[in-house]
Parts: C-alpha cells; structure tokens; sequence
C-alpha cells in the first residue's frame, strides 16, 4: 500500500480539494466577486489542489477531480439546455452539485470519503496478508 492511499491522506485532500474549489469559485462566479473567468479557475482548481496537498504531504490524486467537478458544473438549469425541450433529469443531474455551496464539502465529499475509507478497511482487512492503514 503507497501513502496515497492511507486515510489521512483521502479524507484530508479531498477536504483541501472542495475547499479550494468553493473558495474559486466565490471568485469566478458573477454573483460573488467575478473577478476570475470560469475557464481559468476550472484549470487553476487541480492546479493548486494538487500542490497544496504535496506541500502538506497529503498526496491523492483522484482528489484533484473534486475541485475540477465543482467548478465544471453550470450554476442554473436553464444554461444547461440547448433544446426548447430540455430533458430535466439530466439536467438536474448534471447541475445539483454547485448549488450545495458549502455542504458539498460535507455531503457528497466528506460522506463518500469516509464511506471509502470504511470499505477500504473493511475489505483490506479481511486478507492476513494486507494491514490497511499503514498509518492514520
């Protein structure tokens, strides 16, 4: 098992990984400050996750993916329809995560992480062979 993939590292990047991407977007969005263009903070959002958590030694990868979901989502389900008649699952689906503000850092991205974290012990742990985590 790499250190990547040891729970300090899952839970606390993807912490630092919504973080980051909410505090972007209070930046890119019109209704807040504005003073970002979308596309610049959708590349600077893996960017800076991916050296904030190097620099604090908690490296996960996939954790870069959780700033770039949330700042790739379309803030209103009308921008997200080309058609006159829009296919409104889709769209919901594609749009519930940027309105969650502050919650996505708690539901869906703490609560899945932790849920990954508690499946990752509880099959690792199941072989003699694999002790899983090598540290907390």
């Amino acid at each position: 098992m790499t250190s990547c993939f040891q729970p300090r590292n899952v839970i606390g990047a993807h912490i630092i990984a919504s973080v980051t991407a909410i505090l972007l977007d209070y930046l890119s969005n019109p209704f807040y400050a504005g003073v970002l263009p979308q596309w610049i903070a959708q590349a600077l959002g893996p960017s800076i996750v991916v050296g904030i958590t190097t620099r604090l030694g908690l490296i996960h990868p996939p954790a870069a993916a959780v700033a770039m979901v949330y700042l790739s989502q379309a803030m209103y389900l009308d921008s997200l329809s080309s058609t006159s008649q829009p296919n409104l699952l889709l769209d919901r689906a594609q749009a519930s995560v940027k309105p969650l503000g502050w919650l996505y850092l708690a539901c869906p991205v703490l609560l899945s992480t932790v849920m990954l974290v508690v499946m990752a012990l509880l099959i690792n742990n199941m072989r003699r062979k694999i002790a899983y985590p090598l540290y907390w």
